[in-house]
């Protein structure tokens, strides 16, 4: 009896463990399939490999996501521009779920829909074009100055004004007495 139950115990773990490996794996493809990481997605999985016009624009439409992010990520200055791309592509994937569901117009509504994935893309292409320019052009001259300028600039500005109100202090008589040994006793 024991013997039966210790099989049933370790089938019915076994069956756990596959149930656990199953829910995960469906998990992760879900959440490859969005085209966002942060909007859920209705597409259904088998779009992750179909062939059809509405998978296909949808891969598309996640892959241009990613190259926007990556954009976003990488240079900060474009972020903005790459939450808007990333709402386009959402809205876009919405209507390819709907186009999918067309019997006699889809044709027609894949033609427009595939005109607004190229244009998307290409813009997306400027974008991230646009991100490692200007990541890789020198400050221009009276436009972008470079930090560490701007640093040194507002350090020298602050020991200029140190050494103005030292200078006032010295001649209206305020100057706080220096003790033997400070560093200030040392200038």
């Amino acid at each position: 009896m024991e013997v039966v139950v210790a099989v049933l115990l370790a089938g019915f773990v076994l069956v756990a463990i596959v149930v656990c490996i199953i829910a995960l794996l469906v998990w992760h493809l879900r959440r490859r399939n969005r085209i966002s990481p942060d909007h859920p997605c209705a597409a259904p999985l088998t779009w992750l490999a179909a062939l059809h016009g509405p998978a296909r624009v949808h891969r598309r439409l996640r892959n241009t996501v990613l190259v926007a992010r990556s954009a976003a990520a990488e240079y900060p200055t474009v972020a903005e521009l790459a939450r808007q791309i990333e709402a386009q592509a959402i809205s876009l994937d919405r209507h390819a779920l709907v186009a999918a569901r067309l019997r006699s117009q889809r044709a027609v509504a894949m033609d427009e829909l595939t005109r607004q994935v190229d244009s998307l893309e290409a813009l997306t292409a400027r974008l991230a074009n646009a991100a490692i320019d200007a990541a890789r052009l020198p400050a221009l001259a009276g436009q972008l100055d470079d930090p560490l300028q701007q640093i040194a600039e507002r350090l020298d500005a602050l020991d200029a004004a140190r050494a103005d109100l030292a200078a006032l202090e010295r001649r209206t008589g305020l100057e706080p007495p220096r003790e033997p040994g400070s560093i200030e006793s040392r200038r």
